[in-house]
This record gives C-alpha cells, structure tokens and sequence, in this order.
C-alpha cells in the first residue's frame, strides 16, 4: 500500500508540478527554447560558450521520471532556438541544480552546483573535451542553496530560510570559508538568481524575489558599500512575462542574457490542486 501510494503520488508530481524552459534575450525580444525531450525539463543556465552558431550551457537537468535534478551540458542552435544536443555532465545520489560556474579555462569549466540536500558545497572540474567531471574539494560544509562568489566570499541562503530574508556569507581564510554576517533585507529576496553582473561601472546581483511563492520574480540589486559589508538596494524587478508564471535566474555573458521561466502544463489543473493542498506552488 505504502508503494501504491507513493506511485500515485510521483504521477501527480509529474503531471501537475511547475516546469521550467530557458529562454534568451535578443534585441529587446524573449527567445524561448525548443525543448525536445518530454521526459525532462532544464532550468538555472548558466552559459559556458558561445558563437555564432550555437550557445553552449550548463543547466539543471530534471528527470520527471526520478523527480530529480542533475547537471547537463546543452547546446542551443541559434539559428532555430532549439536544443539540439544533450550532454550529461554530473548525477548524484541527491539533487543538484544551480551550476554556477566559477572559471573557464579552455576545454575545463569549474563549476560549484546547488547540493544543499548533501550538507556540502563542492567545486567540480568539468573537462568538455572528453566529457569527465571530478569532484575537486568542499568548499562548506552545510546545506547551502544557490551559492555564488563574490570578492573572497561564498553567499548563498541556508536550510530553511532559503527563500527568506536572509543572505549568509562565508569568508575565505587560508583554504577554507568560515562564516561571517549576514545580510538581511527587508523581504524574501536573499536567494541568489545567477552570478554579479557589472553594468556601466556598476555591479548587480540577481535575487529571486519569494514574497509569495518560489520564483515569482527577479530582483536586480545594485551593489555597494565595503567587502563583507555591502548594501544591495533594488534598482529594478522583473515579472514573467504573459504566459508564463515565474522567474528564476537571469545570467550574462559575452552579451548574452540568459533566464528560465516557469510555466505548467495543466495550468488550471495544478492550481486547483495546489489550492486543495493549500499549497501555491510545489
């Protein structure tokens, strides 16, 4: 009984739940995607290479058979805006999501994923050229979500805030990250949304604003003040646009931008049963 009922849970999950699809930003227009694989849907991009043909990603790679994420390489055509290659990078036991990349250095992209299930933040060693990946070092040992780098230290949010209001940073001192103040803002927006971006001298850090539900919007917030001690005041949000629900990550590179929207393939469905559950979002 016990596995029955766990059957026609995961079925529901798959039929109900929100998905996410990559999209690109191209003189002032939204580029959605083609995602070819139904059994699978990609989200958190970050862009590792580009030309003029194709756009080269890591992204997290969620099974809708195992419910689970794990990080994949895609290559977008930019002729079609479509997938049309696959790659799987790195799978775990537990999820992984958020492959924020940390260096480039010709065929080896280092990379720290989202493991926050597994109480660690790793840095992986990704070699394209014949498609290893090795698990480098920890960097933290807690459940950290969404981490990012930022002048010496590792920012992210942490067990169960986070969505929350609360932004924890680890200073590095010699080989490891100890914990240091946070930063906590006035409302749910301390999650990371993608890695600083500068601006016309100015730098900015994407947050995913969770007033209400997961990934509802962007905030873009200008950052300022000493390392370690910064202010990071919203100088812009961004909403989803028509026909989609949400915003989750927004990224650039070499003048691309990159972001994943969130949409449901029952819409009317999932949100009644969500209102059922007395949930709104899963």
């Amino acid at each position: 009984m016990p596995s029955l009922l766990k059957t026609i849970k995961n079925a529901l999950c798959r039929l109900l739940q929100a998905r996410w699809a990559v999209g690109f930003w191209v003189d002032g227009r939204l580029m959605v995607v083609g995602n070819p694989y139904r059994d699978r849907w990609f989200a958190d991009p970050f862009i590792v290479d580009a030309d003029d043909k194709t756009i080269t990603l890591l992204v997290e790679d969620f099974s809708l058979q195992t419910l689970k994420g794990s990080i994949s390489e895609l290559t977008i055509d930019r002729a079609t805006w479509k997938i049309c290659q696959r790659r799987p990078v790195l799978e775990e036991p537990l999820q992984l999501s958020f492959p924020y990349i940390v260096r480039r250095e010709g065929d080896r992209v280092w990379f720290m994923p989202e493991s926050s299930r597994a109480n660690r933040l790793s840095l992986y060693c990704y070699n394209r050229a014949d498609g290893s990946c090795r698990r480098e070092r920890d960097l933290v040992a807690v459940d950290l979500s969404d981490s990012i780098l930022l002048d010496g230290y590792v920012l992210a949010t942490q067990g169960e805030g986070l969505n929350g209001d609360t932004l924890h940073l680890y200073r590095k001192q010699g080989e490891n990250y100890v914990a240091s103040q946070p930063l906590v803002f006035k409302e749910r927006v301390a999650r990371n949304a993608g890695a600083v971006f500068e601006h016309q001298g100015k730098r900015y850090r994407p947050a995913q604003v969770c007033n209400e539900w997961y990934g509802e919007a962007l905030s873009i917030q200008e950052i300022t003040g000493e390392v370690g001690r910064w202010t990071m005041a919203e100088v812009r949000r961004l909403t989803p646009p028509p026909g989609f629900e949400g915003l989750h990550t927004l990224n650039t590179y070499n003048d691309l931008w990159v972001t994943d929207l969130k949409y449901y393939p029952h819409p009317w469905l999932s949100k009644w049963a969500y209102v059922m559950m007395g949930r709104t979002d899963l």
